[in-house]
Formats: structure tokens, C-alpha cells, sequence
């Protein structure tokens, strides 16, 4: 029998099911290249962007598969697909409206405004689109999107009138720039109502996060409260929550929700801060079960993510030095000398990540800036037609 049926891939997923010894099957994503530990009669690809009749058909490649107790989505764009093959199965869990509310921005900021739950002011672009009416009713600065990315992938911060026509592209949406402070909010959610709630602080937004967050003490309850009200307007009545706010001096603004579990090692940092699995939690509150959970974090956590832009990494300097720093846990490098480096195109993509933990705020804090002052990565330039695009795989 498959427990679990997961779309999607992320590593900690797996190694909680083995922990668990949980039989699995994955429906991939067929851009990307099938996951090493995988074995052959445990995966189908897909392209993720097919049609709903298309992607329920695939539930019969599995030969084997009953059916399962979850479909988990792991990633962005397995959040729709995945609620089509639980219709298809009959399997409890985000339903395709609340998927396509979670995952279509221009959907989701539609049914927030009509909750009267304060996001940032958005208009879809299309090819009678001007530059100077945007501009007109959202200002300047002005951030270009797609509507279904995650990560930043392809995000634009446009702040002249130039950088605005040069940068519209129909189908995408632009917002207004929203001048606050940034954070994200994690739930694990039953029957429509956080069960845990995590409050991350963008140390450096984009690079580092520490968990939980320490300076929004006072804004707790406000915090807490519209973050319940957007997963209700959303209808995200089971799963994993990511949803990310700013604070205002005119209150709080949510910028987005995601219905899958977050990117930037917030998996790790919120298990490693609260000591208990995320990931095993996920898959409890996928199958119907309640998790053991624990409220009050037993340490800070943070992480620092770093990327050396595009080159030709010579030499890595500072490593072992940064390695023995009080309060540093691990750091791990992906890039080694003689690899090349490619753009960062998105959030999720890093050289290097560092990790702290502490009793305090500042100890990570001091610690996590420490270690990334003492890392010197090395590159000389890609020669030009070497050079990768945007639209290169990173």
C-alpha cells in the first residue's frame, strides 16, 4: 500500500517518510532532472503545467498505488497539480479552488480585497498596458511579477519610469511598493485553524532568517490574528502555511500566502529552534492526524545564505576559520573551487549557507555576520559566451 503520494520534491520530505518507514510514490516535475535517491518504480514525470484531465490521468501509471492517506504538495507549482490528483483520488486535503487562490497572486489578492484584508494594490499587466499608468495608480517604486512564481524568481523592483517599460510583460501582475518591515509567518493548519504558528524575522530579507523572530513581541497577537483570517479567507483548511506580511506604520499588510512548506531552511530552523520535526509534523497533518507540537521555542536559530554571484570560482577562503566561531553550528558549501557559478535567480539558490544558534537574538546575529565576513569566495569572470542568461537553469 503507498502511504503517502508526495508532488514535488524536497529532501526532507523523504527522509521523513523513511524515518517514519512510510511507503511513498512522487509525481515529478518534468524540468527537472529525477532526485538521485529515487528509485525507478517510485516516480512518474509530468509537466506540471498540463490540464487537470491530463494530470489525473497519471494517477493510473501508479500500477501499484491504492489510495494513499495524502497528496502532499512540496513545492510551488506541485500546489494546483496536487489538488487535482486528490479530487481525482478522493483524497482529503487543499482543494483546487483554494490551491488556485494560494497559487495565482492576482487570484489571492482579489479574494483578500473582497475579505477586506489589506494587501499591497496590484494590477494585472496585459498588452495595452502603459508604463506611465501604472505609475499613475501605483507609484513608484513598483514591483514586476509573475503570477505564480515563489522565490523571487524573475522579481523586478522597477523605480524609474524606464526600468517600468522596459520590464512589462502581459500575464504578469505589478504591485505598489509596500515601504515596511518584513517577516513571514509558518502554520501547520487543521480543519481550517493554525495548530503551530512560527514568526520568522528577515534579518537581511532574501539572505538570512532567525526563528523565531524576537522584535515583534508587541505585535504578536495583531500578527497571529490576520494571519488566521487570510488562511480562512484563502480556504486552507489542512496543510502548511507560509505567509508573508509587512508591518506598516499605518498596520500590518500581507504580501502573499503559500500553501506548501517554506523555502530559505525555514524547515530546519523552526524544527532545530522548537525541537521537533517539521517535516514528520507536515505529513501527520497531510494524513489527518494530529501532531505533537511545541509552542515555545527552546532556542534562536538562524541562517545566513550566501551566494558569490556569476564567475569562476578560484578559491574559497575563511571556511574552517568561520566553522569554529562561537555559536556557528554547521556551514555547509555546495560550490567548490574550479565549479562555475551561476546567477541567483531566486531565493532558494546559495553557494554557502551558515547556521547559528543561541539564547539570545544578538549571539546569533553576531555570530551569523561574523562567519559571513570571514568567507572570501574567489571568481573571475565567465568569458561571454559562457555567461548564462536568465533563462538558463541555475
Amino acid at each position: 500500500m503507498t502511504d503517502l503520494l508526495f508532488v514535488g520534491y524536497r529532501p526532507g520530505a523523504r527522509q521523513a517518510a523513511e524515518r517514519r518507514g512510510i511507503k511513498a510514490k512522487w509525481l515529478l516535475d518534468a524540468s527537472k532532472t529525477v532526485p538521485r535517491p529515487l528509485q525507478s518504480e517510485d516516480w512518474v514525470q509530468v509537466d506540471f503545467q498540463s490540464s487537470e484531465q491530463a494530470i489525473a490521468a497519471l494517477t493510473e501509471q501508479f500500477s501499484t498505488l491504492e489510495k494513499p492517506l495524502a497528496v502532499v504538495a512540496l513545492t510551488e507549482k506541485a500546489v494546483v497539480p496536487a489538488a487535482m490528483i486528490r479530487q481525482a483520488l478522493g483524497v482529503d486535503g487543499l482543494s483546487i479552488a483554494s490551491a488556485h487562490r494560494c497559487h495565482d497572486k492576482v487570484r489571492m489578492k482579489q479574494t483578500l480585497q473582497e475579505a477586506e484584508l489589506r494587501c499591497a494594490p496590484f494590477r494585472l499587466i496585459d498588452a495595452s498596458t502603459s508604463a506611465q499608468s501604472l505609475i499613475d495608480e501605483l507609484g513608484l517604486p513598483l514591483v514586476l511579477k509573475q503570477r505564480d512564481s515563489s522565490g523571487s524568481r524573475g522579481t523586478i523592483v522597477a523605480r524609474t519610469s524606464e526600468q517600468v517599460a522596459e520590464n512589462l510583460t502581459p500575464g504578469w501582475m505589478a504591485e505598489g511598493f509596500i515601504d515596511g518591515y518584513e517577516f513571514s509567518v509558518e502554520s501547520l493548519v487543521v480543519d481550517g485553524k493554525p495548530i503551530f504558528t512560527n514568526i520568522t524575522e528577515y534579518l537581511n530579507p532574501g539572505w538570512a532568517n532567525i526563528v523565531p523572530a524576537q522584535n515583534l513581541d508587541a505585535y504578536r497577537d495583531a500578527i497571529e490574528a490576520r494571519n488566521r483570517d487570510v488562511i480562512k479567507a484563502l480556504g486552507v483548511e489542512r496543510g502548511i502555511t507560509h505567509h508573508e506580511l509587512f508591518l506598516t506604520a499605518d498596520g500590518l499588510v500581507t504580501g502573499e500566502l503559500a500553501a506548501r512548506p517554506p523555502g530559505g531552511y525555514l524547515m530546519q530552523l523552526v524544527a532545530d529552534a522548537y525541537e521537533f520535526d517539521m517535516w514528520e509534523a507536515l505529513l501527520d497533518v497531510e494524513s489527518g492526524q494530529l501532531p505533537e507540537v511545541i509552542h515555545q521555542a527552546k532556542s534562536i536559530q538562524g541562517m545566513y545564505i550566501l551566494h558569490p554571484g556569476e564567475g569562476h570560482c578560484v578559491q574559497i577562503t575563511g571556511l574552517e576559520e568561520a566553522r569554529q566561531l562561537p555559536n556557528i553550528t554547521h556551514i555547509h558549501c555546495s560550490l567548490k573551487p574550479g565549479q562555475f557559478s551561476g546567477p541567483r535567480l531566486g531565493v532558494g539558490q546559495s553557494a554557502a549557507c551558515i547556521f547559528a544558534r543561541g539564547t539570545t537574538r544578538a549571539q546569533v546575529v553576531d555570530a551569523l555576520e561574523a562567519a559571513r565576513a570571514q568567507i572570501i569566495f574567489e571568481l573571475n569572470p565567465l568569458p561571454p559566451h559562457l555567461a548564462l542568461t536568465a533563462d538558463d537553469p541555475p
